[in-house]
């Protein structure tokens, strides 16, 4: 009788071996299985709240940053043209202050920061230089990228309810803007995106707007419901390529949407209602390179709005 000692050895080392596979296998589909463990959120409670560090923030409760308002002091009737309306944090001599005066919402000056407001309120006094959430310091030239407010959420009686200062790839969604300045302003920013929000009332102050870019490029302003501001949608020149489109746009008192920069597409957008100017303004000769098509509206002040 002969034993094949050798390939019985043989075949062990195979079975081992295969055994050893099976278990790696299971082990890498057991940890591929572990959820991973989300970023923590971190609840925003007070105002003056300075956000500096990248993360997902949530608004726990509202916020009452000023005195009680007695009635909405409204500037329905502005003496100053919108086309010729200036950063509104530039002091007369040209030299604004460094820092934020108090008191403020919430100050973002950190890149990387999702923020939802959880269907709460922001609130202030409608004092000037004030402002209910800012994404980069309004009063320096430094910026912030890839910041998101989510609503649902209000913001309301302040001087800029959201501002957005040499910041870019952001983002505010679904938020109302009511009883302001100016509802949502981006000041020197890039590829920011306006979607989906409310402005309504905001009207008090001579710079008076809904949304309003100033020395912005490549913004995208859509979706948007703007109703009863002094200004509705405005481009204030020094940008270009900014993208204008299915926004409804009535009853507001100056104009309905006014064009100032070039570059820019104005498709697809509803504009009715303007009491004092037209619907649709563009202040080029000849719309210069920007583009108006397919929108629903009363008036215009050129032949090459369509």
């Amino acid at each position: 009788m002969k034993f094949n000692c050798g390939s019985n050895l043989a075949e062990g080392q195979l079975f081992s071996s295969f055994l050893r596979f099976v278990t790696l296998s299971l082990l890498f589909a057991a940890i591929a299985c572990i959820p991973a463990v989300a970023d923590p959120v971190v609840q925003v409670t007070d105002c003056g709240t300075v956000i500096s560090q990248p993360g997902h923030y949530i608004l726990a409760n509202d916020l009452n940053c000023g005195l009680p308002v007695s009635g909405i002091l409204r500037n329905s009737t502005p003496t100053t043209p919108w086309w010729q309306m200036q950063n509104p944090f530039a002091s007369p001599n040209g030299q604004a202050p460094t820092d934020p005066p108090p008191p403020f919402g919430i100050l973002i000056v950190s890149d990387h920061v999702d923020l939802a407001l959880n269907g709460h309120t922001i609130s202030g006094d409608l004092n000037s230089n004030e402002f209910g959430i800012a994404v980069g310091n309004p009063f320096s030239s430094v910026g912030n990228a890839h910041v998101h407010i989510t609503g649902p959420g209000t913001v309301t009686q302040w001087f800029i309810a959201v501002v957005f200062s040499g910041s870019s790839f952001s983002s505010v969604t679904e938020v109302t803007a009511d009883t302001n300045g100016v509802g949502f302003l981006d000041l020197g920013g890039s590829k920011n995106a306006f979607d989906g929000n409310t402005a309504t009332n905001n009207a008090f102050f001579v710079f008076a707007g809904a949304i309003t870019l100033v020395q912005s490029s490549g913004d995208a302003v859509r979706n948007n419901t703007v109703t009863n501001n002094v200004f509705g949608i405005i481009d204030l020149g020094g940008g270009t390529s900014n993208d204008v489109r299915f926004n409804t746009v009535t009853n507001n008192f100056g104009v309905g949407i006014g064009i100032a920069g070039t570059g820019d597409s104005i498709f697809l957008n509803t504009v009715t209602g303007t009491t004092d100017g037209a619907d649709m303004q563009d202040t080029n000769a000849n719309c210069d390179s920007n583009m108006w098509k397919h929108n629903t509206f009363g008036t215009a002040n050129q032949p090459c709005i369509n």
